[in-house]
């Protein structure tokens, strides 16, 4: 199936052993179990925004529609099949939604460094090309099939990534305050994909003037900082 399908399923996977590691031990199955539900949303939900951006190609080999183990899945599409998934999850638990984001958050670092690495190593040109010979130029394929040294921004972004949601898992600095760790997950994630999204190079669709994953970064942005916000007045007004 490749190296692309072995890192999103290795990001999975770690991602529902965090949350089994994380969450209360009689509430393990329970919180596992939304996890791998979100996470068939966000398959299905990345592959169905891959193929839409590009339906002129895949209408005419629709047979190619379901073969995303050979790559092609959208940042877009997976952050709005989590959120129908995460609604999905909401509706059939007895939860709060807090309780929900907290047990869920823990998924989110795995996902999101084992996504940037699966993009980075199938060799796509994201990043403005270097100068020959420079230690930070990477070897990447172009749109035409042609090496060129490219600055690795998918790689840098993927260690970007896992300082600041390691630094929040191990320190837990928001501990007891239900919401507040999920909430700065999301901000802290949101920041580090629109910075590297910025930086990409590749030629794609774009909606306005940027990309969709640019657009759906922002969104998950607002609603981190809205529940951080939420939540602070929450625990004020509690004195």
């Amino acid at each position: 199936m490749g190296m692309y399908a072995l890192m999103i399923g290795l990001g999975a996977s770690l991602g529902i052993w965090r949350i089994y590691q994380t969450a209360p031990m009689e509430q393990r199955d329970e919180y596992v179990n939304n996890g791998l539900l979100v996470q068939f949303f966000i398959l299905i939900g990345s592959r169905l925004g891959y193929v839409f951006l590009r339906w002129d190609f895949y209408r005419e080999v629709p047979a190619k529609v379901f073969q995303f183990y050979d790559g092609g899945l959208s940042l877009w599409g997976a952050v709005f099949g989590g959120l129908l998934g995460f609604f999905v999850v909401l509706v059939i638990s007895e939860r709060q939604v807090f309780q929900i984001t907290d047990a869920l958050v823990p998924m989110l670092t795995p996902l999101a460094i084992f996504g940037w690495l699966a993009s980075w190593q199938v060799g796509l040109a994201y990043g403005a090309v270097t100068s020959d010979g420079l230690w930070w130029g990477f070897p990447m394929l172009d749109e035409a099939g042609m090496y060129q040294s490219r600055f690795p921004v998918q790689l840098m972004a993927a260690f970007s990534t896992l300082i600041p949601l390691a630094w929040l898992e191990i320190r837990q600095p928001f501990a007891g305050v239900m919401g507040m760790q999920a909430s700065a997950g999301l901000i802290f994630f949101s920041a580090i994909t629109i910075l590297f999204t910025l930086q990409r190079a590749d030629p794609g669709f774009f909606w306005g003037r940027f990309r969709p994953e640019l657009w759906t970064s922002l969104l998950l942005l607002i609603i981190g900082l809205c529940g951080f916000v939420f939540i602070a007045v929450r625990e004020y007004r509690r004195g």
